[in-house]
């Protein structure tokens, strides 16, 4: 949900900016590439914002096909799965 994708985020925010035991924030992100991946996911989120805000015509095809090569990746690297593929870029 969106809440739980805001809570993680500041858990792990919270948990490195402040030195914390591990027991206090355990929902925190935990592995180096579920961090890559959100920073992805975060990134591209801003990126996207930012053009809408500044009325630039979006190709809503060009976004979900890189949603789309983002699953790919993480089912590829978190899961050596390339069974179930979306991106067309991948498909390749």
């Amino acid at each position: 949900t969106r809440l739980k994708f805001v809570q993680i985020s500041a858990d792990t925010r919270n948990w490195y900016s402040h030195f914390l035991e591990k027991s206090k924030k355990p929902n925190r992100l935990q592995r180096g590439e579920d961090m890559m991946f959100w920073f992805d996911i975060l990134h591209y989120a801003i990126r996207i914002m930012i053009v809408s805000t500044l009325k630039v015509s979006i190709d809503e095809n060009v976004i979900k096909e890189y949603y789309h090569i983002l699953h790919d990746w993480i089912s590829n690297i978190k899961y050596g799965n390339c069974d179930n593929l979306k991106s067309n870029t991948y498909k390749i």
